[in-house]
């Protein structure tokens, strides 16, 4: 058996997708599928590319024309689905799979075939079937009539085109029932609702035969699996309900997505749906509009694969589908088909494979008060859920498998094989030979055509004219305009020149006034002191006279006593002050300077000069670094530069800023060349930023730096070579240097080797310095918790030695935390930041230790570095080679030269 089908994509779109998989299914039960399509996505050696019908011809170059000005911009407001014109088609009569063919199957063929075209390919006397996937086979030019009946009868005066003078779809359905002999069609209706449209038709009514034949699944790949693995593929958070929708066009009105915006904002308020943790996940192209702007959405894109979507749906506890026009949609299959229960208006051919409370929830179209209880009523019971969803794949493992499918459509072609083979002789003789048909659109259209297409030019003109007319009035508008600013501007600069003149000239007369006044001021204070000195003097002259011979008389006591005790009296108090000096120095020195931020007056930065040489590094990984910033304006462009300054050849850099009105956005603006990309919008918090940079990045090791922190030169090439000289490593960490707003060395931390157990205990570790691979973030579900506002880093470190991850610690400076008045972790370590440090204690001890127990677990470790800060001063000691590092944006007279 060989069977050919025409359809105009393989992939692209519902139509395409349910057309590919029965030709697939047709090839593995070994019928002999061709298919023939005018675009073409995949490789598959079975599908064939047909070319476009012969461009330098007088009725393809119209084409456009017709269809950008009659039919796009044309269009009422009942509507946007695709209106289609079939004005020209590739000629497919003597194409090889066509005369090597048993079975002649169309498809979804608008744009491609013609009625006369499908006349000349029905005179070839082949059994002809046609699938419809929508109603365009039986109208004058919808796909979806929108409430509308009048291809029942003549589609006369469509409500979809504001001005139609020439009633050009009434011509269209004309020259589809005058050319095509519906008796000589098999039509296949996917559902009973499009079965009853076509029998209701003027073009098939009950001249075409009509099986009705639903579409298939491959219930193998679009199967029930674990919802904890699912996640997990996807990088999605593992707890609460995830609900799912989407679609290829969300810019069509009968998707019914406006709807569903104003079904999920209401249903968002409900206490089910946050006490459920709901959350919503959108598959296909972006939501079109601002409806959906108050709804957060978790995106994950176009998903062409059907083994990736069928993950999506196995993420999702339910499923919803807004349309207020469809046949039998094929993601309501594979929900199903997943177990995945559904809620969706009763429309189009949905109530054949969607039964209220079977299934899924089956609400009256357009009635959006049930569909957000009947949401909410499957989000808020988990069991219920569970069921249905099982209902729901038993029966489309029954009913709707592509197995079926083919086998239903397997029956059909043999037996119209056989029926064709027994009138083959009546059916030569009923229609013409192929070289006969005529190469028209159709007899009605093709009178309408040269008319219409003169009507489209003069609407074009027009509406170019209008447009220039328009274009002129706004340059004369604005000519005006600037001859009026000119006019302003200039006596503006002439009544500034005049008043800078006055200025000086009232500047240099009060600057000699005030000089005058000064000199009389300094006068007039110095007289008065003369005068006060004088009083004062010769009152005191006798009182001090007395006192002077009084004090000769105790200095000549003090001599002769000091003779004496002299010596006992330097030794004494000599040693009580080197006794104090040592004790303050002593304190000093073991003082741990970890969690101290303020160490010592600023002063300039001076690294090893072996920070600025480059390892040769055999593998070079991608590394992604994620800067979430709001407020920081100051500092930000000088945390971009120490971040671009590394050199790094695959580094992969994205700025998270939350809407800053600070000039963030600008600063972002003159780098947006050298980021890998970069996002100024409302956030919320710090973590949630964080999350949606890394959302955006691929690289195989991660970090965030905060906006007004740095990064030293050479960190990431002494990560990367730390990493490729240790792959079992998961985490590595540096020391970390303490500065000032101005870029002023103000402090140090040194830490000693990694030590697990202090981890329950504090955070030691500096974020700033912490870089990880992206195996280990993916492990522990790829997001920080955004619960947390001062202490997710150190969260995200007890979940990466939960996960068994093992920590490296690099003994060299990796970054610099900055110090500053209007930082975070100042303003919120009282607030927030102890609440949330008890609160991951309590979760590792199941209650919060005393600051007792916390001093007694961290002194061994703060012993060890009291060691390593003392031996780092002594190694300090020997290094020869240094360079004063100063941070970009920063005068080089602000930096000392004190070392």
């Amino acid at each position: 058996m060989n069977v050919v089908h025409i359809n105009a994509s393989d992939t692209s779109g519902g139509a395409a997708r349910s057309c590919y998989r029965l030709h697939q299914f047709l090839l593995r039960h070994g019928v002999d599928s061709r298919l023939l399509v005018q675009q073409k996505r995949t490789f598959d050696p079975s599908v064939e590319l047909v070319a476009s019908p012969v461009a330098d011809t007088e009725l393809v170059q119209n084409i456009d024309l017709v269809q950008r000005v009659f039919s796009a911009q044309n269009r009422t407001d009942i509507s946007n689905t695709y209106f289609s014109i079939s004005l020209a088609g590739p000629d497919l009569c003597c194409h090889p799979m066509i005369e090597a063919a048993d079975i002649i199957h169309l498809h979804w063929i608008a744009s491609m075939q013609t009625p006369a075209d499908i006349q000349r390919l029905m005179a070839l006397g082949k059994p002809m079937v046609w699938t419809l996937h929508d109603l365009r086979p039986l109208t004058g030019g919808c796909h979806f009539p929108a409430g509308c009946s009048k291809f029942q009868d003549n589609c006369t005066n469509c409500p979809q085109l504001r001005c139609d003078h020439f009633d050009f779809p009434a011509a269209a359905l004309r020259d589809q029932i005058e050319l095509i002999d519906a008796t000589c069609l098999t039509v296949i209706a996917p559902s009973h609702w499009i079965a009853e449209q076509a029998q209701l038709s003027a073009m098939l009514g009950d001249k075409a035969r009509i099986e009705y034949i639903p579409n298939g699944v491959d219930v193998d790949i679009f199967a029930p699996r674990s919802r904890t693995e699912a996640r997990a593929a996807l990088g999605l958070v593992l707890d609460g309900t995830y609900i799912l929708f989407g679609a290829d066009q969300t810019k069509e009105k009968r998707k019914g997505f406006e709807s569903l915006a104003r079904v999920l904002g209401e249903a968002t308020q409900d206490p089910r749906f946050i006490n459920a943790g709901a959350r919503v996940l959108w598959v296909g192209e972006p939501p079109a509009g601002e409806a959906f702007n108050d709804i957060p959405l978790i995106q994950l894109g176009r998903i062409p694969q059907e083994e990736r979507m069928a993950l999506a749906f196995a993420a999702s506890d339910l499923f919803v589908l807004p349309s207020l026009e469809d046949n039998l949609p094929n993601m309501l299959l594979e929900a199903l088909c997943c177990g995945t229960p559904t809620v969706a208006y009763s429309i189009g051919g949905i109530p054949d494979i969607l039964h209220d409370e079977v299934n899924g929830r089956l609400v009256p179209a357009g009635d959006e008060r049930k569909f957000a209880e009947a949401l909410l009523s499957l989000v808020d019971d988990a069991q219920k859920r569970t069921e249905m969803g099982q209902r729901g794949r038993a029966m489309v493992s029954e009913q709707f498998s592509s197995l079926l499918q083919a086998v239903r459509h397997i029956g059909l072609y043999d037996e119209l094989i056989q029926s064709n083979r027994l009138t083959k002789a009546s059916l030569q003789s009923k229609h013409q030979s192929p070289a006969h048909c005529i190469r028209t659109p159709g007899p009605a259209v093709g009178a309408l055509l040269e008319p219409l297409t003169i009507h489209c030019l003069m609407e074009e003109v027009r509406t170019l004219q209008t447009r220039v007319q328009k274009d002129e009035r706004i340059c004369i508008a604005q000519s005006q305009r600037i001859d009026n600013l000119q006019r302003e501007l200039d006596a503006r600069q002439q009544v500034i020149q005049d008043l800078q003149v006055h200025w000086l000239r009232a500047e240099d007369a009060c600057v000699a006034r005030l000089n005058v006044i000064d000199q009389l001021e300094s006068h007039r204070q110095r007289l008065e002191a003369f005068n006060r000195e004088l009083a004062a003097a010769s009152g005191q002259l006798e009182e001090k006279e007395m006192i002077i011979r009084e004090l000769s008389n105790a200095i000549s006591a003090y001599r002769t006593a000091l003779r004496v005790f002299r010596y006992p009296l330097r030794v004494l108090l000599g040693g009580q002050r080197l006794i104090s000096r040592i004790k303050h120095a002593f304190i000093d020195r073991m003082r741990p300077r970890l969690g101290n931020l303020y160490q010592h007056p600023p002063r300039s930065i001076y690294l090893p000069t072996h920070y600025r040489r480059q390892p040769l590094l055999l593998q070079t990984p991608k590394v992604s670094i994620v800067t979430p910033s709001f407020g920081q304006g100051d500092y930000i462009g000088r945390t971009i530069e120490s971040v671009l300054g590394q050199q790094y050849p695959n580094l992969e850099y994205f700025v998270q800023d939350g809407g800053s009105e600070d000039g963030t956005g600008d600063i972002l603006r003159s780098y947006q060349d050298r980021l890998s990309g970069w996002e100024s919008k409302a956030d919320h918090g710090q973590s949630n930023a964080i999350n949606l940079g890394f959302s955006r990045c691929t690289g195989e090791v991660m970090a965030w730096i905060n906006s007004d922190d740095i990064l030293l030169p050479g960190t990431i090439h002494a990560v990367i070579e730390y990493f490729n000289r240790h792959p079992d490593v998961d985490v590595v960490y540096g020391n970390r240097l303490l500065i000032d707003e101005n870029d002023f060395n103000i402090g140090r931390w040194i830490l000693p080797g990694h030590d697990p157990k202090v981890l329950s205990w504090a955070d030691y570790i500096p974020q700033e310095t912490l870089f990880w691979r992206r195996r280990v973030w993916e492990k522990i579900g790829g997001r920080v918790d955004e619960k947390f506002k001062f202490a997710m880093d150190w969260d995200l470190l007890i979940r990466f030695r939960e996960a068994g991850a093992r920590f490296a610690h690099i003994p060299r400076f990796l970054g610099a935390f900055r110090i500053h008045k209007y930082q975070k972790t100042s303003a919120v370590i009282t607030d927030i930041g102890h609440g949330e440090m008890d609160l991951i204690r309590a979760r590792l001890f199941g209650r919060v230790p005393t600051h007792h127990e916390i001093r007694k677990a961290l002194f061994p470790f703060l012993l060890r570095h009291l060691w390593a800060d003392y031996f780092y001063r002594i190694r300090k000691c020997f290094q020869r080679g240094k360079f004063k590092f100063e941070a970009s944006g920063i005068p080089s007279c602000m930096v000392s030269d004190c070392k």
